[in-house]
């Protein structure tokens, strides 16, 4: 009997441990393309009018927003079964620290949601069928409306701001874990 116990608890653990590191790579991979997509906004941003591969840019950045969106659904579900295994026998301390961090997360994944929905809004609102995931036309969210590309634009850069502010807290709230990240990396290339 106490073979089988330690069997079970094992697989239960390399059953946490496995959806944690699912959610873990998500995270990386979500890191990765947001970072992309905001040098990439930023430099489009600044290109003029007339540049020739401006509005490929522009539907490659569509095309990443989208998965993004994709990404942050599968991310979500994965919290969700991290959450329930870690929370389904015993509450979580109601501190301070856990209400802190539970905020900032929550605020960045509104922002994850806020910002690609933006795009897509400002996409729409200049003309329809404006939005393809790597060539694949996606339906129009929202209807072309000239008198608010202004303020779509707007929105879009103001949750790309608000959503760069957080990752900045983020990042610093989590120094020691990005430092130990940053040596196994060193660690990985040097050898």
């Amino acid at each position: 009997m106490n073979s089988m116990s330690s069997k079970n608890r094992h697989g239960q653990k390399s059953k946490q441990k496995s959806i944690f590191q699912q959610l873990i790579s998500i995270h990386w991979w979500m890191a990765s393309l947001y970072l992309f997509l905001v040098i990439e906004g930023v430099v489009m941003d600044r290109w003029p009018a007339g540049f020739h591969f401006r509005q490929s840019l522009y539907s490659f950045q569509k095309s990443i927003g989208i998965l993004t969106v994709v990404l942050l659904i599968w991310r979500l579900f994965v919290l969700v079964q991290v959450w329930w295994r870690k929370y389904c026998r015993r509450f979580p301390k109601l501190t301070v620290n856990w209400f802190k961090k539970t905020l900032l997360h929550s605020l960045l994944y509104v922002c994850m949601a806020i910002a690609p929905a933006t795009g897509v809004y400002l996409a729409n609102s200049v003309r329809a069928g404006n939005v393809r995931f790597f060539g694949i036309p996606l339906p129009d969210f929202f209807s072309p409306n000239q008198a608010v590309v202004d303020l779509a634009g707007d929105l879009h850069v103001w949750s790309i701001s608000a959503f760069f502010g957080l990752f900045l807290l983020h990042l610093a709230s989590q120094w020691r874990v990005l430092r130990s990240q940053w040596k196994r990396f060193k660690q990985c290339v040097g050898k």
